[in-house]
């Protein structure tokens, strides 16, 4: 029987073995977090998305409140609007208008003639992406005629954050 003069030869593969089986785990985890963090980005843009979407349906029912307090004041309707007892719903409709934009009026002051209304844009209900954006308005209402010019003031009050360039023209 012979024997062999180097007592390690039946081991030489698994050195070879090791290394490619630490190469390969290495690889799997660079690409599983590779995808991780495509995988949160995506989700990142999805809801920034969504709450923008959001945003414009708030503003867009703001608009629409304050049209509807328009022709009620044009009509001379809107001492009986003062006469309701808040909180009650509105029904909003108008062009690109669905019910993922609720108004409620919360609360009515015909001494100082205000109504406080409360609004939310909703996008993609009931999903993975939904998004809710909350307004809560104040409209000065002025009894008189609608031709009335009013001054154009601007009055935000609690936490409000601008960004960016904002210009304002009269």
């Amino acid at each position: 029987m012979l024997r062999s003069t180097h007592p390690l030869a039946p081991q030489r593969g698994i050195a070879t073995v090791l290394i490619l089986l630490l190469v390969g785990l290495s690889l799997s985890a660079a690409v599983f977090g590779t995808a991780h963090y495509i995988r949160s980005h995506q989700q990142q843009d999805v809801a920034a998305h969504a709450q923008t979407q959001a945003q414009m349906k708030a503003w867009t029912g703001a608009e629409l409140v304050r049209q509807y307090l328009q022709q009620l004041q044009d009509s001379g309707q809107l001492a009986a609007l003062y006469a309701k007892a808040p909180p009650f719903d509105l029904t909003l409709s108008g062009d690109g208008v669905t019910s993922a934009v609720l108004a409620r009026i919360t609360a009515t002051d015909s001494t100082a003639k205000t109504v406080t209304a409360r609004i939310t844009g909703v996008t993609a209900p009931d999903s993975s992406a939904e998004a809710r954006s909350v307004l809560e308005v104040v409209y000065g209402a002025e009894a008189g005629s609608p031709s009335t010019p009013r001054p154009s003031v601007l009055t935000y009050n609690r936490n409000l954050k601008l960004g960016g360039s904002i210009t304002v023209h009269r």
